[in-house]
């Protein structure tokens, strides 16, 4: 029987496989902020794949086992000319990147002096996927604008508000409001504050007294956490 079920048990393999090009690991990051069983199912690919690769040892190829090879196939005359035009074709590869490289440059160039406000930083965009100890699952966005978008927080049976934290790695924990509840919400968030999501930050949900933290700081249990991921 095989282990895809689902046509979105392709899609989440093929993104914990980092098979994905560029443009559909954005769609695929994307859609994972509004559907919390894809990113249970990408969770679940992490699990079954991690602990094969870690069984994994790696084991570097001998120097002339692939003039070996060419020789079974070519013969010395055709392994030697084998090596000549690889040399040829990187010196060709080299020369035709060089002048790609150049002329993008050219390009560049030309673009910053009509639009020199292109030279402005761009904001980066951060993801989260929270998960709770029961194995609920809450997104976060920080979108480019600087507000965090978050999906509803998952029911407790404790009573009280959950309320949302950024901890900078190193840093202290920093209030960013109480989660939405029933339905997804957004936390406009101040420059000082979104300049510290950072790698190797993460948020973090605890359970507060019912309107928050009196404190401004956790006072209450962690229920949830997971690490911010730039996309």
């Amino acid at each position: 029987m095989s282990m895809i079920d689902e046509p979105e048990d392709g899609a989440a393999l093929e993104y914990t496989l980092s098979l994905l090009d560029p443009e559909e690991r954005r769609a695929f990051e994307a859609a994972l902020l509004d559907d919390p069983e894809l990113a249970a199912r990408v969770w679940t690919w992490e699990d079954r794949l991690v602990p094969l690769a870690e069984a994994l040892r790696p084991r570097p190829m001998p120097k002339r086992a692939l003039a070996r090879i060419e020789g079974r196939i070519f013969g010395e005359g055709g392994r030697r000319r084998r090596a000549t035009d690889r040399a040829v074709a990187v010196w060709r590869r080299a020369f035709a990147l060089a002048s790609l490289v150049a002329a993008a440059a050219l390009i560049g160039f030309v673009v910053l002096l009509a639009k020199p406000e292109l030279l402005a930083p761009q904001h980066p965009q951060w993801v989260a996927a929270i998960i709770y100890e029961d194995g609920a699952v809450t997104l976060a966005r920080l979108r480019e604008d600087g507000t965090l978008v978050a999906t509803s927080a998952a029911p407790l049976t404790a009573a009280g508000s959950q309320e949302l934290w950024l901890v900078p790695e190193g840093g202290t924990p920093i209030s960013l409001g109480l989660m939405p509840e029933g339905e997804s919400g957004q936390m406009p968030l101040g420059p000082q504050i979104d300049r510290q999501f950072s790698a190797g930050g993460e948020l973090r949900i605890t359970l507060e007294p019912q309107g928050g933290s009196p404190t401004g700081e956790p006072t209450g249990p962690l229920v949830a956490a997971g690490p911010l991921y730039s996309i």
